[in-house]
């Protein structure tokens, strides 16, 4: 079980909901008033919409436990006054050596296209952040209806989580009567079953057990930073028809999943014992073999090993960096894991440029 040795960790929080309700689309559409880096038809779309209703009204009914930092609106702010004066100096200028307010005015707008400083400066996080006051935890939504909780000790994010299911779950007593109802409230382990469903040509999923201690071991470190993930998964494919064997999965939202697979060396050894354990096998089992099952669910790969003599960790380790897998040892990977996976989720957070 995790014991909460990690400086940070994290947890998502889904709601599942079913509306009747229709956002009625504005014409023309108010830009600035719609979240930075979210679609039109994502933000207009009716499935989903008023499933962010019930983390707002539950803040807005407490706002005393939370401080909410908008960054986008923080930004847009700041650009705004800052176009506001270039646009004074600029038009001051233009003036000076033009005296023509009608020939100003058609130079003005193509010397400061301001649809392009937005877009090159505005690339923090897109939603506001809700500091909770009472607990050193950060609610961070990354879509009307799915965010994530950090914080520094789980017993604080394991609250913060625990309070707004109760709360929303209240408010579906009384939304339900009018068109939106929450169906389920996703965290954990089950968060990462949704988003494996989601996935194409999947036909079947099964769990097992760790095969060795190492294995265990990695699991635990990995379940003291997040306890949503999948461990000893496999899953039949279609379209071809195969299988894989997966350690550990991690999907961050519905773009970004990572697999982790644990190699004990002498456990290798024994799985192979009827092959010439040399360069080439340990290639194809460890690096090659890893990254071919991570393919097949578009997924980036760590491996983490134990027990390699150091000419053949460093030749592994050569492999890996030119076929783009992650490959620690033993030695560091309890200080490096928690960043790497951490770095994964501000992927999924902040939009890429």
């Amino acid at each position: 079980m995790p014991n909460g040795n990690s400086s940070f960790c994290f947890e998502p929080l889904r709601y599942l909901v079913r509306s009747s309700v229709r956002r009625r689309v504005p014409f023309p559409v108010d830009r600035r008033r719609i979240p930075m880096h979210t679609r039109l038809d994502e933000y207009f779309a009716a499935p989903e919409f008023g499933g962010e209703y019930f983390f707002q009204k539950t803040v807005a009914e407490n706002r005393e436990e939370f401080e909410i930092i908008d960054v986008g609106h923080e930004l847009r702010r700041l650009i705004d006054k800052w176009t506001n004066g270039l646009t004074k100096r600029l038009k001051e200028r233009f003036a000076s050596v033009i005296p023509s307010t009608e020939v100003v005015d058609i130079i003005l707008p193509q010397s400061l296209p301001e649809r392009v400083y937005i877009p090159r400066i505005a690339r923090g996080l897109p939603r506001p952040v809700y500091f909770h006051k009472v607990r050193p935890v950060a609610v961070i939504p990354i879509s009307p209806v799915s965010m994530y909780i950090l914080g520094n000790k789980r017993e604080h994010v394991t609250k913060v989580i625990e309070d707004i299911k109760f709360r929303c779950e209240e408010l579906n007593e009384v939304t339900a009567d009018f068109g939106l109802e929450l169906l389920k409230i996703l965290t954990s382990r089950d968060y990462q079953e949704f988003l494996l469903e989601r996935l194409e040509k999947i036909e079947k999923t099964d769990y097992g057990n760790p095969k060795n201690d190492f294995e265990k071991e990695v699991i635990q470190t990995c379940e003291e930073t997040t306890t949503s993930l999948l461990s000893n998964l496999t899953i039949v494919f279609s379209e071809p028809t195969e299988s894989f064997e997966y350690d550990l999965f991690i999907g961050f939202g519905d773009e970004l999943r990572v697999i982790i697979e644990p190699t004990d060396y002498e456990s290798l050894k024994t799985e192979i014992q009827d092959v010439k354990v040399g360069k080439d096998t340990l290639k194809s089992r460890v690096i090659l073999g890893t990254l071919d099952k991570a393919r097949r669910l578009k997924a980036e790969s760590i491996v983490v090993v134990k027990g390699f003599p150091e000419k053949t960790f460093t030749d592994l380790k050569s492999l890996a960096d030119s076929r783009g897998v992650s490959l620690m040892s033993d030695e560091n990977y309890r200080n490096s894991l928690p960043f790497v996976l951490l770095n994964n989720l501000t992927r999924t957070l902040i939009p890429a440029p």
